[in-house]
C-alpha cells in the first residue's frame, strides 16, 4: 500500500510545487510518515499489549479513549474502503483503454464482444471475481508472494516512466489515423511539440499547499501497521524501526524516480494520471494492464485493515444492542459486503458521470 497507484499522481504535485518544492515537500511527508509509524509502533508497546497478543486500533485505544474506539476504526474503515473503490474503477478505467487500443482494428466492425471488453463495468466484474480468493486470507504474511509479485510490476511500470523521459521512447509521438480512398486505415506518425511544459524550481506557496494533500496521500500506509507488527516475528522496537526505515525510504526512491522522470518529461502540461499524457502505443497498453495487475494485488492489503476495523464496529454494536450474526460469518460476511458496497458506489459514480 506505500507505493500503490498514487505514484502517478506525484508528477503533477512535482508541477504544483517546482523540482525543489516538490523535493521539499517530498522530504517532509516521508519524515513525518515515518514519526506516525514509530509512535504507532510505540504506542504497541506503551499500552502493554505483548507479543503474543494481537494489536490494533482498538487495543491502543481503549486504555486511553475507551468511549471513542468506534470513532477510531469508523475512520480507518471509512479510509480503506473509500481507497478500495478507487481501486476498482481504477483497474476498470486502465482496462478500457488498454482493450480499446488492442482492439482498435475491430471497433468499426461493431463485435459484441467488443462491447463486452470496452465496458469498465465488466473488468470491475473481473477484478472483484479475481480478488475474492485474496481478501479471504487472514494474514498479510499469506500475501508475500502476490505483494512480491506487484512490487515488480511497479518497478517495470517506473523503468517505462524513465525510459520516456531519456528520451529512449518519444513522449510526443502521436498516431494520426486516416481513411485513404479505399477505406484502408494508415498511420501517420507526427512528432507533437505541445506536449512539453515548462518546468519550475519553485512555485508559489498556494500551489504548493495544494500539492502537499498528494504527497500526505502517497505515504498513507499506517492502516497496515498493527498487522504487520503482529505477525512480525521476535517483535521488539528496534526491529519495527527497521521496517518502517527501509519501507519508507524504498518508497521515497520509487516515488522520486517517478516525480523527477515524469514532471521532467511533461513539465507543467502532465496531468493527475501520467499516463494520460502518453502516446497510445503497445508500451503504453502494458503499462495500463500493469496498473490494473498491481492495483488487484494490492486491494486486500487496503480491505484487510477495513475488515479490521469493522470487525471492532460490530462488536460495540453487539455490545449495546445485543448479539448479532455469529462470529464465525463475520468475516465472510463483511468482505462480500465490502465488495458489494464498492460496486454500488461504482455504479452509481459511473451513472453520475453519464
Amino acid at each position: 500500500t506505500l507505493a500503490g497507484v498514487g505514484l502517478l499522481a506525484l508528477p503533477s504535485a512535482f508541477a504544483k510545487a517546482g523540482y525543489v518544492g516538490g523535493t521539499i515537500l517530498l522530504i517532509l511527508t516521508a519524515s513525518s510518515s515515518v514519526l506516525g509509524m514509530r509512535l504507532l509502533a510505540l504506542s504497541i508497546e506503551t499500552t502493554g499489549v505483548s507479543a503474543d497478543k494481537p494489536s490494533s486500533y482498538n487495543t491502543v485505544t481503549s486504555p486511553t479513549l475507551p468511549h471513542l474506539t468506534w470513532l477510531v476504526d469508523a475512520v480507518v474503515a471509512l479510509k480503506c474502503l473509500g481507497v478500495c473503490i478507487l481501486y476498482l474503477i481504477t483497474v476498470g478505467d486502465s482496462m478500457v483503454d488498454a482493450l480499446k487500443y488492442l482492439l482498435r482494428d475491430f471497433a468499426k466492425e461493431g463485435h459484441f464482444y467488443e462491447q463486452i471488453l470496452t465496458s469498465r463495468h465488466f473488468w470491475i466484474g473481473v477484478a472483484v471475481v479475481l480478488v475474492v480468493p485474496l481478501v479471504f486470507q487472514h494474514t498479510l504474511d499469506s500475501l508475500k508472494f502476490g505483494s512480491a509479485f506487484g512490487i515488480q510490476l511497479k518497478v517495470a511500470l517506473i523503468l517505462c516512466i524513465v525510459l520516456y523521459a531519456l528520451g529512449i521512447f518519444d513522449p510526443c509521438y502521436i498516431a494520426d489515423e486516416e481513411e485513404n480512398d479505399e477505406g484502408a486505415t494508415t498511420a501517420a506518425a507526427d512528432e507533437y511539440d505541445g506536449c512539453k511544459g515548462d518546468t519550475n524550481t519553485f512555485t508559489d506557496v498556494q500551489s504548493s499547499f495544494i500539492a502537499l494533500s498528494l504527497f500526505v496521500n502517497a505515504f498513507t500506509y499506517h492502516q497496515n501497521c498493527f498487522p504487520i507488527a503482529n505477525e512480525l516475528r521476535n517483535r521488539t522496537q528496534a526491529r519495527m524501526d527497521q521496517v518502517i526505515y527501509l519501507t519508507t525510504a524504498i518508497a521515497m526512491v520509487l516515488y522520486g524516480s517517478v516525480s523527477i522522470a515524469g514532471y521532467g518529461t511533461f513539465g507543467s502540461n502532465v496531468e493527475g494520471n501520467i499516463l494520460l499524457n502518453y502516446p497510445q502505443t503497445a508500451l503504453l497498453t502494458a503499462m495500463r494492464i500493469f496498473v490494473a495487475a498491481m492495483v488487484i494485488l494490492s486491494y486486500p492489503l487496503q480491505l484487510d485493515p477495513a475488515r479490521r476495523s469493522v470487525s471492532c464496529l460490530l462488536a460495540v454494536r453487539r455490545r449495546l444492542f445485543g448479539k448479532g450474526m455469529p462470529g464465525a460469518n463475520i468475516d465472510a460476511a463483511q468482505s462480500f459486503a465490502s465488495l458489494a458496497s464498492e460496486i454500488f458506489c461504482e455504479a452509481e459514480t459511473e451513472r453520475s458521470d453519464e
